[in-house]
């Protein structure tokens, strides 16, 4: 039988009809809607988003940034899984105005395992990912001074 904790409103709502009355879901007056129906995705339309842009040139020179993006499109796809579309703005520089640099398309998984909904959480990537090219590049150096 279906209860109201199945409900996506249980959490806010205070009638819980089948706690405290002989009532059933089907007569609840706030719209009885279950949890199973519903999908939480990491992210709403219009969101802005970030990503820790770390790369090495050819000249072994990090270069690194952290990207701003905005959420374009939300689309479920027919195997059921979703497609996230991220419109990634850049400066004009000297401007207050942005442009669409590109837009590229994420799953859920890759949405949660590189971008960030702060600026913040992003800076950390990135440092933390600068940290370890440093890292990687002095082992390099050490290996072909050895050789």
């Amino acid at each position: 039988m279906t209860k109201c904790k199945d409900c996506i409103h249980y959490e806010v709502c205070r009638f819980h009809i089948d706690e405290e009355t002989s009532l059933t879901v089907n007569e609840c007056d706030y719209g009885f809607k279950h949890k199973n129906q519903y999908v939480k995705l990491p992210a709403y339309l219009g969101q802005i988003v970030y990503a820790a842009d770390v790369y090495i040139d050819c000249r072994n020179k990090i270069h690194s940034a952290v990207d701003e993006g905005k959420v374009s499109m939300l689309q479920q796809k027919v195997d059921g899984s979703w497609k996230i579309r991220i419109s990634w703005y850049k400066r004009i520089q000297g401007s207050q105005d942005y442009y669409i640099s590109h837009s590229a398309d994420y799953t859920v998984k890759e949405f949660s395992t590189w971008l960030y909904t702060t600026k913040e959480a992003a800076e950390l990537k990135r440092e933390e990912i600068v940290n370890k090219y440093i890292m990687e590049l002095k082992a390099s150096e050490d290996s072909t001074k050895e050789n």
